[in-house]
């Protein structure tokens, strides 16, 4: 029975004579696949051209999470039925260069978004922008700090200008002019009174000094002509030396005119003409009755400069106090200035208890009302004198602890200072005081100083912690102050600490001119990182120094140690407050930068002010006999900047822009509306990009510094481009850079973020050398969101990011993204070339299986041009590799692309070469190939030619 099955089988199976071979003809199962995959093609291709790029067809999200949810492509599926998505799979299909690298970095095809190149490249570019907004917005505050008017001028330069004596001058109206009279009217009232009618024609008097000399008096028909070697003394026991001639009297024989020759204790000479007049009812034999109601004086310093002071309608009270006078000074700079000082009002002791004043200088009014809060009596004063005198040692009868003063400023800010505890040494020194300071914006902050003296009453030394109303510290310790015989600060070391970190200064080599302003210094400055810079400055020469006092041109030097800038700063312009809103600089850039490249740069930039919007207004000052005080502020005005930088050994032109910034709406706070235009040509290429800022809620720290605003921004004219930023938590370092920030953010689409960022740290130059940044964003329903990490951040010689390290970790992932990116610029300061490397690392999960995934991919891009608002990248060509596939590498050529209104890709062409690593290369930007080499080469075309993208990008 088996062998009859047998046959019977073999019957029916047995080829008939001339058939073809079974085996040898039938299609083995790669066979099938490849049909299939020709099949596939044919789909792929047809998809491509009516569907213009778009190879995959959407399917619903199966996960329910918040997310953005993962789509299966059209090809990931005939991929899967083919088994070509199986790992060493021989067959590769290749729809779109985007998706390839897609899958050589493990992500999911995610339809209608930019090609991966494309996103890459602008991830690159958003984060240089961040790097650089953030050194901008940086500078911005460090701006705001140097407005800020009790900050603005370094611990030395508010030494240099007297701060402890103006604080002792604002308790007392009168000033040497006026003690010098009362010195010569008390020198000569007894002579007169006992010679006075004895009708003599010459008589001399002579009285023993304090250092054992003989003071001279020559007197004339009873009235002192000449006296000299007039000696009187300080609470030191320095002495100062008058000689006072040419005294000429009226005809009531009151004195009215005298030639002082002055020695101080330093044994300095100046001569002073002075002229006087009185009030009704001055006698002779009468000192009380002698009431200066104007006074004129004409001085030559020390120095041989002039200076002329004229003080008329002097009031006095029923106690011979002075209540009011106007008065008008030119200084050795020949700078005028106006005072109007009123309601002087004193105690019994003749004490001021208040007074109004109200300043005009360079046209600018501020405005001070003072008042007293307590005195006490000075226990080393000679009880010999009456109160309100001085005593033989030059020491008051009372010491003033406490005062109040309201001062409103040019721009109309009214801040509030409080003094109390005031302290004084033997020497009549103020070396203590508590002060509580409310600025404009109703902020209190606190400020404890303590100081010591030189034997001629300068700060040798100070200490003053300062702690503003959101808690921020700094201590500010001043030493070393050495001067001239002239009082010009010449050396002094500075240190200030702020959250345990301190920067220092050591300021040596003043050199002053004759009229005390700075012609020269050398300055080593220490950051709270410990790195140190040497500055040589110098405004001696053409184009340099000063006119009016205010300074038209400097060198300087700044040595970083392995870089060195020397600026040439010329025609400094200032604006209605004063302040320095424009200059011409050419900067010698020399050594070696961060990036580690070689530089010798020559940049100019000229920074001229086109227009400048003032608004001024009168307010009515004063709490008795109100005055009018002029109000200026600057709003807005029109600056244009040219930038640039060319090679300084060959010429070569590196840089050239133009910016034009238009500014309205400005605020003392630092509220502004700008319109900021940029625009350059490099070559074919053109810049032409406007970007529109609104700053609003601006609100400043004690030092000056911004803490939180907001701000909205227009890119281009352009509606779609419209983004919100509501700015706070912002905190600095003592170098006074930013070290954190938080933004809301809210785009046109409705997409609402949030940035954090962290660590913020920087080189010498002040420059962002790495920060952590959190993202979290919404919209329709979905989030996403990253941390990224970057460091090593590195600059050219014209600041330009060159290097920047950074890690990303993204939100429903278990995968890191490590990478480094470099790149040149062309003259527009646009990415020219540039190089990525990535490293993703980390799990997937694949169909509900864990696997890991380690895979690095380095992208050369070249050839960049860009669209003329500079928002996108129009066209450019790169060579990208992967471990993943390390025989193969993809060379795509981009050209023609264009961007929706939110600046996102909306059609572009592209050419994709996938071939065999060893076969290609580029040759003066070039693609290469060696056919013979290439074990495959496939070549694909892509062109979309419509987009229509959601607020997703989908």
């Amino acid at each position: 029975m088996k062998n009859t099955l047998s046959r019977l089988w073999r019957a029916l199976v047995k080829p008939v004579d001339g058939t073809p071979n079974f085996v040898k003809h039938t299609p083995s199962l790669e066979s099938v696949r490849r049909g299939a995959a020709v099949a596939m093609a044919v789909v792929v291709f047809y998809t491509q051209s009516v569907c213009a790029g778009t190879a995959s067809l959407p399917l619903l999200p199966v996960s329910k999470r918040p997310v953005v949810a993962g789509q299966l492509g059209l090809l990931d599926r005939l991929m899967k039925f083919v088994g070509a998505d199986k790992k060493g799979s021989a067959y590769k299909f290749h729809d779109n260069v985007w998706n390839d690298r897609r899958k050589l970095t493990g992500e999911a095809t995610e339809p209608g978004l930019d090609p991966k190149s494309l996103e890459k490249m602008v991830a690159n570019q958003e984060a240089r922008r961040d790097i650089e907004n953030q050194n901008r917005h940086n500078r911005g505050y460090q701006e705001l700090e140097k407005y800020r008017e009790q900050y603005k001028r370094s611990a030395g330069e508010l030494v240099a200008n007297q701060q402890m004596d103006g604080l002792e001058g604002a308790l007392t109206p009168g000033d040497l002019a006026a003690a010098t009279v009362k010195e010569v009217m008390e020198a000569i009232k007894v002579k007169m009174k006992s010679l006075f009618g004895a009708m003599v024609e010459f008589k001399m008097d002579v009285k023993k000094n304090y250092d054992g000399t003989y003071q001279r008096t020559y007197l004339i028909d009873g009235r002192a002509s000449r006296i000299y070697n007039s000696k009187t003394r300080n609470p030191h026991g320095q002495l100062v030396t008058q000689n006072i001639t040419n005294m000429r009297y009226n005809r009531s024989h009151v004195l009215i005119s005298m030639d002082i020759e002055h020695k101080d204790v330093k044994g300095l000479t100046s001569y002073t003409h002075r002229k006087m007049d009185y009030h009704d009812g001055a006698k002779a034999m009468v000192p009380k009755t002698q009431l200066v109601k104007k006074l004129d004086e004409w001085t030559v310093t020390p120095q041989g400069e002039k200076t002329e002071l004229h003080r008329w309608d002097i009031q006095y009270d029923g106690a011979g106090n002075m209540k009011k006078f106007d008065e008008f000074r030119i200084d050795e700079n020949g700078v005028k200035t106006e005072k109007w000082w009123w309601g002087g009002e004193y105690d019994g002791d003749k004490n001021l208890l208040k007074y109004d004043e109200l300043t005009r200088s360079r046209g600018l009014d501020t405005h001070v009302t003072w008042e007293a809060t307590d005195y006490e009596v000075n226990e080393r004063w000679d009880a010999r004198k009456e109160a309100g005198e001085t005593d033989s040692w030059g020491r008051s009868s009372h010491h003033l602890t406490g005062y109040k003063k309201t001062t409103t400023g040019p721009d109309g800010k009214v801040e509030l200072d409080v003094f109390t505890n005031l302290g004084y040494d033997e020497f009549e020194n103020m070396i203590h005081y508590d002060r509580e300071a409310t600025d404009f914006q109703g902020k209190v902050m606190n400020v404890v100083w303590d100081g010591e003296y030189d034997k001629f009453d300068r700060a040798a030394a100070y200490k003053q912690t300062t702690t503003d109303a959101f808690g921020h510290t700094q201590v500010l310790e001043f030493s070393g102050g050495e001067y001239n015989v002239y009082d010009d600060l010449l050396a002094y070391t500075e240190k200030t600490t702020e959250n345990g970190e301190t920067k220092s200064r050591v300021f040596t080599n003043g050199v002053f001119d004759t009229k005390h302003n700075m012609m020269s210094y050398r300055e080593e400055a220490t950051d709270s990182k410990g790195r140190t810079s040497i500055k040589e400055w110098n405004a001696v020469g053409e184009g340099k120094g000063y006119v009016l006092g205010e300074l038209q041109g400097y060198d300087e030097v700044v040595n970083y140690g392995a870089l060195v800038v020397t600026s040439e700063v010329r025609n400094i312009h200032y604006d209605a407050l004063r302040r320095q809103d424009g200059n011409a600089t050419t900067k010698r850039i020399k050594g070696v930068e961060t990036d580690g490249g070689a530089v010798d740069i020559v940049l100019v930039e000229d920074t001229r002010v086109m227009r400048s919007d003032e608004a001024r207004s009168v307010r009515a000052v004063g709490s008795t006999d109100p005055r009018s005080m002029n109000i200026v502020n600057v709003v807005g005005g029109r600056t244009e900047v040219r930038t640039r930088g060319t090679d300084g050994v060959t010429g070569e032109l590196l840089r050239d822009l133009k910016e034009t910034v238009e500014r309205s709406q400005v605020t003392v706070a630092g509220d502004f509306k700008e319109v900021r235009r940029t625009e350059g040509k490099d070559g074919e290429d053109e810049l032409d990009s406007v970007a529109e800022t609104i700053r609003t809620g601006t609100v400043l720290d004690g030092f000056g510094r911004a803490v939180t605003y907001r701000e909205e921004t227009v890119q281009n004219n352009n509606p779609a481009s419209w983004m919100s930023r509501v700015v706070d938590r912002m905190s600095y370092n003592v170098d006074g850079n930013l070290t954190a920030s938080h933004e809301a953010t809210l785009n046109s689409l409705g997409v609402v973020g949030e940035v954090t960022r962290t660590g913020m740290l920087y080189d010498q130059q002040n420059r962002l050398s790495e920060y952590h940044m959190e993202q979290v964003s919404s919209a329709e329903g979905a989030t996403v969101g990253s941390q990224t990490h970057r460091t090593g951040i590195k600059y050219n010689g014209l600041s330009d990011v060159t290097r920047y390290g950074e890690r990303v970790e993204r939100l429903g992932t278990a995968v890191v993204e490590t990478g480094m990116w470099s790149g040149t610029y062309n003259v527009l300061g646009q990415v020219k070339t540039s190089r990525d490397e990535t490293r993703r690392a980390g799990t997937v999960v694949e169909e509900g299986v864990t696997k890991a995934v380690d895979e690095t991919t380095v992208t050369e891009t070249w050839g960049m041009r860009y669209t003329k608002d500079g928002v996108g990248v129009r066209q450019y060509k790169e060579r990208t590799g992967s471990s993943a596939t390390p025989d193969l590498v993809n060379f795509l050529e981009v050209t023609g692309a264009t961007y929706d209104a939110y600046n996102r890709l909306a059609t572009f062409n592209q050419t994709s070469h996938r071939v065999t690593a060893e076969a290609a290369g580029v040759v003066n930007g070039a693609f290469v190939f060696d056919e013979g080499k290439a074990t495959l080469h496939e070549v694909t075309v892509t062109g979309r030619t419509e987009a229509v993208l959601t607020g997703r990008g989908l």
